[in-house]
């Protein structure tokens, strides 16, 4: 019994400390929520979605990275990516790649303690896309940024859909598969 509560404080004291050192270089009172940094989104549109706990202004860029293939700039093949920790700077010096801007660079200026900046961006290609929110004061001066990765693999196909519950599953994914399966029909 002794033992669990030890690991549950580890656990808990881990998750704590990886949240202060992840966060540090970036503004602590904006935080990107939609899309998830490092994540693998099956649609054509964007949905970004920033948290502002504090009145500030910040900029939003919105970029496609592209994979320089000679003189030419082509989209990533999202698929044969495993994580986009690859992508993310961590890749070897033969993957190069340019950011080209998708959308015209938004401010907002939140006077609340509370506030959202949110946008779509629609018929978006599968790629890698960058959303970079920069934290400004009234000169323009960048005081933090912060960025995330998300990679866009299209819209799933309704065979794909199929499989993802078709698929042999066990334990609680199974059991929460089976619930939902029982109340939504």
């Amino acid at each position: 019994m002794k033992h669990t509560r030890w690991i549950a404080l580890i656990i808990v004291l881990m998750f704590l400390c990886s949240t202060v050192v992840s966060s540090a270089a970036s503004d602590p009172a904006v935080t990107i929520v939609s899309p998830v940094s490092e994540s693998f989104v099956c649609s054509d549109s964007l949905l970004i979605s920033i948290k502002i706990t504090q009145p500030e202004t910040i900029k939003v860029y919105v970029y496609e990275e592209k994979q320089v293939s000679g003189d030419q700039l082509i989209s990533v093949d999202v698929n044969n990516l495993s994580t986009l920790q690859a992508a993310s700077g961590t890749t070897s010096s033969a993957m190069k790649f340019q950011s080209e801007e998708i959308m015209v660079p938004e401010s907002f200026t939140s006077t609340n303690t509370l506030s959202f900046y949110t946008k779509q961006i629609n018929n978006v290609t599968p790629g890698l896309y960058k959303l970079r929110v920069d934290t400004v004061d009234s000169t323009g001066k960048v005081l933090y940024s912060t960025q995330n990765l998300v990679a866009v693999k299209g819209v799933i196909s309704e065979e794909e859909k199929a499989k993802l519950f078709d698929e042999n599953q066990s334990g609680i994914s199974q059991f929460l598969q089976n619930l939902l399966k029982t109340i939504f029909g």
